[in-house]
């Protein structure tokens, strides 16, 4: 098994466009009624959604995709892999946002260990296309650090963590570990990416309350660089 990669502090440009505003309140998301999908449902999704982001690899806008669907999904994954197809650097870094999440959800919600989760998602998904370096640094980053993670998002959150819808509450903790870990990553592309995690996977209109939360962490962890971009 590889060892997550040590953060670096030197800071490059990234491609993927951050997001232009960051609400002044947070939206409290009716997380009691929101629908939880199982694991596989999850899986299907994050294929769905990579299928349509790599068929548009030039481009910003996704394809929103429904759950499920999961034997179209496979069929052209299996197509892709064939293709040879090769995708941005940026592209990568998305996907393994995607897979880290599924691996920390499975985590959470399954009670199970770490190391299964990754032997597991080595094994049986397709990550051809997903930059394993990036997608090993916020699991583990995650996964072994949880209790630090966690101290870091509690003065933003409104409620007990436990609480919180458990895609959201991954996302979440996958993002606050990329912004205290992957200094490299801009702190709006790392808001950006939270915010469309949420939009695909999360529950109706919990991006805005995500959107709000982690932009109050980036406010501790990076500063003077959100400092800097309120100004410009």
């Amino acid at each position: 098994m590889k060892n997550m990669p040590q953060p670096t502090d030197k800071v490059e440009e990234e491609t993927e466009k951050p997001s232009k505003s960051t609400p002044e309140s947070l939206a409290v998301t009716d997380l009691d009624k929101a629908e939880l999908p199982d694991a596989q449902s999850l899986a299907d999704a994050i294929k769905n959604w990579q299928e349509g982001d790599e068929e548009q690899a030039s481009s910003d806008e996704g394809v929103d995709k429904p759950w499920g669907d999961a034997e179209k999904s496979a069929n052209k994954d299996t197509k892709r892999a064939s293709s040879g197809k090769r995708v941005s650097r940026n592209q990568a870094r998305r996907f393994a946002r995607q897979r880290a999440l599924q691996a920390l959800y499975q985590w959470d919600v399954g009670n199970v260990d770490l190391s299964d989760v990754l032997n597991q998602f080595k094994e049986t998904q397709n990550l051809s296309n997903v930059d394993l370096d990036h997608f090993e640094r916020l699991y583990r980053g995650v996964a072994l650090d949880v209790d630090e993670i966690d101290v870091l998002l509690e003065p933003a959150l409104d409620r007990p963590i436990a609480d919180l819808d458990p895609i959201e509450r991954s996302i979440l903790r996958l993002s606050t570990c990329e912004l205290r870990d992957c200094l490299q990553t801009p702190a709006r592309v790392a808001i950006n990416e939270a915010v469309e995690l949420t939009k695909r996977f999360g529950a109706d209109q919990g991006h805005k309350y995500v959107n709000g939360v982690i932009d109050k962490v980036a406010m501790v962890l990076r500063a003077s660089e959100m400092k800097a971009g309120k100004k410009s």
